[in-house]
Formats: structure tokens, C-alpha cells, sequence
């Protein structure tokens, strides 16, 4: 049912677009790895076990550490987490996702957003760029339980970097508060983005509703195939 509902917001993006050579969708889940330690600007794998298209992975700040693997309920079996260093963030780090086409839309899983580490009001953002220029921003206030159970999607495009980051309320990537004193690292999981040009610039409300509710339906089968 879960499958069926991310497939069928697939399908309707695909054929509002018209009819293609192949499927627009890139989902990535990290299973496929590579796993631990990963340098700036890596490309993860889809399920398949080939590289993902068009992507790199790297940090704002460019020293900070990128570790896939498994982060229990803070991810969704093998995660991407995004930190100084295996310990917390120190520095106001976030997740860059560079593209070598245009995409959109674009959307994945977030977890780790600890009580100990936030406040009341923090957000969970995601930004998207075209060139040097903002083009879109998506934001949702973190349900602060520690477990990966919410996502985040951005419609429309074209993009060529989306930006993934823990905020406080007013927007701003934060380094505490918390009782911990070191941060918020961000885990995140199930990225999808779509080809621009293979899909419509804004996607009918219905199909952006499917898309959204698929990835936190997909997030939540696989935490149940693991229990």
C-alpha cells in the first residue's frame, strides 16, 4: 500500500509530463552505500547499486563529517548524517545537494531532531537554488522526538543545489541550544528529485499531496520490515 502510494505520485508526474524515453524519478534510500566516512562532494548509490544521477553530496562548510549508516530511529535503516566529526554541530554545518542538471521536485526524510539539542519552534528547512539565486524554500517545525518520522519536499523548479539544514525559528542554522551544548547534526534518508524538464514546473496539488505522503509512507514501511 505504502509502495503503491510513492508509485502512484510517480506515475502522475511522469504522465502530466508527457510520455519519456525513461522514468523521471531518482529515489535514494543509502542501502546501496557506499557506507561510513564519506568525502565532500560524494555521489551515493540508488537501490540498484549504480551512482545517482546528476548528484553530490557535500557540507556549507566543507570539513564537516558525512557518515552513512545505521542511526536506529534517528534514520531509516542506512542514513546520511551530517556533523562535526561523528559528534555534534559546532559550526552551523548543513546538507548541500549539488545537481549537474535541473531538477524538481525534490523531497526527503529527516530524523535526529532531538529535545535535548532544539527549542520549541525550530524548523527543519530546505532551500533551493538556480545559479547564485534562491529560487524556493520549503520549511517544517520539527516534532523534536528523535526519530525519523517527518519529511520535506520542495515543488516546482528548476534547481541545481537544494540546501538541507536544522534552523531555529527565525531561519537561522543553529549550533545548540540543548542541555548537550554541541548542536544539531542533520540525518536525513529517502531523497527523491525528478528531472526538471521531465515533469510539469508546478505539479497539480493532488500529486504533490501523493509525492509528500508517499516518502512518509515509504519511511514508515521500512521502519516496520526492521522492527
Amino acid at each position: 500500500m505504502v509502495r503503491d502510494t510513492l508509485a502512484a505520485a510517480l506515475l502522475s508526474l511522469g504522465l502530466a509530463a508527457g510520455a519519456q524515453a525513461s522514468p523521471p524519478a531518482v529515489f535514494v534510500n543509502f542501502e546501496a552505500g557506499p557506507l561510513g566516512l564519506q568525502p565532500q562532494g560524494f555521489t551515493p548509490n540508488v537501490p540498484a547499486g549504480v551512482p545517482a544521477p546528476f548528484l553530490t553530496v557535500s557540507t556549507n562548510n566543507g570539513g564537516d563529517a558525512l557518515v552513512v549508516g545505521d542511526f536506529g530511529a534517528q534514520g531509516d535503516g542506512l542514513a546520511l548524517k551530517v556533523g562535526d566529526v561523528f559528534v555534534g554541530d559546532f559550526d552551523s554545518d548543513f546538507l548541500v545537494l549539488g545537481f549537474s542538471t535541473r531538477i524538481g521536485p525534490v523531497g526527503l526524510s529527516f530524523g535526529n531532531d532531538s529535545a535535548a539539542c532544539t527549542a520549541p519552534g525550530d524548523l527543519a528547512v530546505l532551500t533551493a537554488f538556480l545559479g547564485a539565486a534562491q529560487v524556493g524554500e520549503a520549511s517544517v517545525a520539527i516534532e523534536r522526538n528523535d526519530i525519523m518520522d517527518q519529511t520535506i519536499a520542495l515543488t516546482g523548479g528548476p534547481f541545481d543545489r537544494v540546501t538541507s539544514a536544522f534552523t531555529d525559528a527565525f531561519g537561522s542554522p543553529f549550533t545548540g541550544p540543548g542541555a548537550l551544548g554541541g548542536g544539531l547534526v542533520e540525518i536525513v534518508d529517502n531523497l527523491s528529485y525528478f528531472g526538471f524538464d521531465r515533469v510539469p514546473a508546478v505539479p497539480a496539488p493532488g500529486v504533490v499531496a501523493l509525492f509528500a505522503a508517499g516518502l512518509l509512507g515509504l519511511a514508515a514501511s521500512r521502519r516496520r520490515r526492521r522492527a
